[in-house]
């Protein structure tokens, strides 16, 4: 029956995904074809910089027939000596810095030499980085770790143009600060001073270690900033690219053409929140958060964290960018939502996004999430797109999806393909086990927080249900066991009360037979503290049975 539910619930999901198997195909067609072409403009580049001499690598983008190549001043910087540029064949070539720009931490540089000569360049055109939007699908490609050094190989990374806004760069190795154009596409060291492309080819940016302390994505520096800082560059890209036509026609991702025009319809609801105070113990001035209205009248959902420290006053800027003044109502810190009431003029029905009516959700659902951006001013909303992981999590108050969720958009709203609020970004935070934007993402589905919200809106404080406690943890790759195989067991526990000790196999619990620890951790989710059960035990081939009250998990 289990392989029956698991095909019923496939069909499930697939029925809510627009599917047509050719679409598909020729976009995985058209992706590999794009990969090749991308890659063949790509160069690893490194040199030899600083008094000790050391070590700088990264990428490099060919933006002209001759050669002239775009590289970042964090691969090669300022006093940079034995510069060289490695192609995909192995070759290694030398080159010189034809210009520089501090302000948009770029380098052109131009290989030399006899073998210079030789190589027959492929380069890429311009696109237009002012007409991409959040949604749209890009492509992130260039030497991380060296691959190009290592195996000849162009790294490759496909997502969504997360967001656009101006960032000062957390990151050591960059200083840039300026405007950028984020994706979810994975960016690692050594991608820098790679490119950024749009779904037909185009350069929109050049990859950049600058990013965000709330967000932690990859950035790219917009191609339009780079060139109005850099004539030299400018006039090299203005001759066209050598690149052959596309062999496939173009075909778009139904899946992220459909999330993309479901968030940019809901991401009129979506409100920056400013705060003044700290958050996880780091003292801020001001701080930003995301928010999402839920009612007309100014009801507006957010994270529970986001208020961590904050002071009295919260003003929130609208998507329009009118700033309204607002005030904080009821938490709920089981689910990690908060609700705060906007001061808003009490005639204007402002633009809303209702909460879900019973949203039924499987794994496998594709899903946006959308974040306030981070810098100051309206600006468009962020964007990363992914898919429902798992349902249930954290006792039940949690969906965990892979969209990239972080403190930047934690308190967002989370929407499906069809446009509807599924429920609010939450549980990111520093005291957190997984980091921010690290694929484990979650978010307060909208069903609990309509059980809650009236209670909510009037100023109380929830906490999540308390959770039974008996004291043991399991041992790791004892599964061929009729039981679970205790690694520990909590002094002054119900399991020590009870008598189990380490190397004990639990079998029952209350008469629930506990095969293994998913087994173990489904029965405790019935009971309650205080709660009288029967526990089974096997210690040295011999039964053993007691009853004991389960305690109160720590913290609850």
């Amino acid at each position: 029956m289990a392989g029956v539910d698991a095909l019923h619930a496939a069909e499930a999901v697939a029925a809510r995904v627009p599917c047509d198997p050719p679409a598909f195909q020729r976009v995985a067609a058209r992706e590999s074809a794009l990969e090749a072409r991308v890659a063949a403009a790509l160069v690893g580049v490194e040199c030899k910089a600083g008094a000790q001499r050391e070590h700088f690598y990264g990428s490099g983008i060919v933006v002209a027939p001759n050669g002239i190549i775009l590289s970042s001043a964090t691969a090669v910087p300022e006093g940079a000596r034995e510069i060289r540029v490695l192609l995909s064949d192995g070759r290694a070539l030398e080159a010189e810095e034809l210009e520089r720009s501090n302000a948009c931490e770029s380098v052109l540089l131009k290989p030399r030499g006899r073998g210079a000569k030789d190589v027959r360049w492929t380069c890429l055109d311009a696109g237009d980085a002012r007409a991409a939007q959040p949604g749209a699908a890009v492509f992130a490609a260039g030497n991380a770790h060296q691959t190009l050094g290592r195996d000849g190989q162009v790294y490759w990374s496909g997502g969504t143009l997360s967001g656009r806004f101006r960032e000062t760069s957390d990151d050591e190795s960059s200083r840039y600060h300026g405007a950028v154009l984020e994706t979810d596409a994975a960016v690692n060291h050594g991608c820098d001073g790679g490119a950024l492309v749009d779904g037909e080819g185009r350069l929109l940016g050049m990859l950049s270690l600058c990013h965000s302390k709330t967000r932690c994505l990859g950035t790219a520096i917009p191609l339009q900033e780079i060139l109005a800082q850099m004539p030299r560059a400018a006039k090299a890209m203005q001759r066209k690219s050598n690149l052959p036509d596309a062999e496939t026609p173009r075909a778009e991702d139904p899946v992220a053409e459909t999330l993309r025009a479901a968030a940019a319809r809901a991401s009129k609801a979506v409100v920056k929140i400013r705060l003044a105070g700290s958050m996880n113990g780091a003292a801020q001035t001001e701080r930003f958060a995301t928010g999402v209205l839920v009612e007309p009248r100014g009801t507006i959902l957010t994270s529970a964290l986001n208020l961590e420290g904050a002071g009295a006053r919260l003003d929130v800027v609208l998507a329009d960018g009118r700033t309204f003044e607002a005030e904080a109502r009821g938490r709920h810190l089981g689910l990690d939502v908060a609700v705060l009431q906007l001061k808003a003029p009490e005639r204007e029905a402002l633009p809303a996004l209702s909460l879900a009516e019973a949203p039924e959700l499987a794994a496998g659902d594709f899903v946006a999430v959308l974040g306030a951006p981070p810098d100051d001013g309206p600006g468009a909303a962020t964007c990363t797109h992914g898919m429902v992981s798992a349902l249930d999590r954290l006792e039940g108050l949690a969906v965990q999806v892979d969209a990239r969720i972080n403190l930047g958009n934690a308190g967002g709203p989370v929407v499906g393909l069809d446009g509807r609020l599924l429920g609010i970004a939450t549980q990111n935070g520093g005291k957190k086990i997984w980091s921010q934007s690290s694929g484990v993402g979650f978010f307060a589905p909208a069903g609990r927080i309509k059980e809650c919200l009236e209670a909510l809106r009037r100023g109380q404080t929830l906490q999540p249900p308390a959770q039974a406690f008996l004291g043991v943890r399991p041992a790791v790759g004892e599964t061929d066991l009729a039981g679970v195989k205790l690694a520990e067991v909590v002094e002054k526990s119900a399991a020590w009360r009870a008598g189990l000790r380490v190397g004990d196999v639990l079998t029952s619990l209350d008469g629930q037979d506990t095969q293994s620890w998913p087994a173990v951790i489904a029965a405790l989710k019935k009971k309650a503290p205080g709660d009288l059960v029967e526990v089974r035990f096997m210690r040295e081939e011999k039964a053993w049975k007691a009853h004991v009250a389960l305690d109160v998990r720590a913290g609850e």
